[in-house]
């Protein structure tokens, strides 16, 4: 924890940019593959991976999606023509669709 000078307020440290570390520089971390499933709700984790994170030991529940129309499935599975195109501007489309 440490106390921020500008808000005066008590932050975990790891949301505090720290100006004295060159983040350019520092070399990627090899984490491994997520090769563990959660037993609860089946979410990809990594071996030491707390397993209260992604659903809180089973007390979150999510409901399954309903199907997905037909052009949403052959956009994201790839076998449409504008495949390609719907990845490249994702982040567009997210922001376009947002607010509807």
């Amino acid at each position: 924890i440490k106390i921020h000078k500008k808000l005066k307020t008590i932050v975990p440290i790891l949301c505090v940019y720290q100006y004295e570390i060159d983040y350019l520089n520092i070399k990627a971390l090899q984490i491994g593959r997520m090769t563990i499933l959660c037993p609860k709700c089946h979410a990809k984790k990594w071996k030491d991976e707390t397993h209260r994170l992604c659903c809180a030991d089973g007390k979150v529940v999510l409901h399954q999606f309903e199907d997905l129309p037909d052009l949403i499935k052959s956009l994201i599975d790839n076998s449409h023509p504008l495949s390609k195109h719907f990845f490249d501007n994702s982040r567009r489309y997210n922001t376009l669709f947002q607010i509807t």
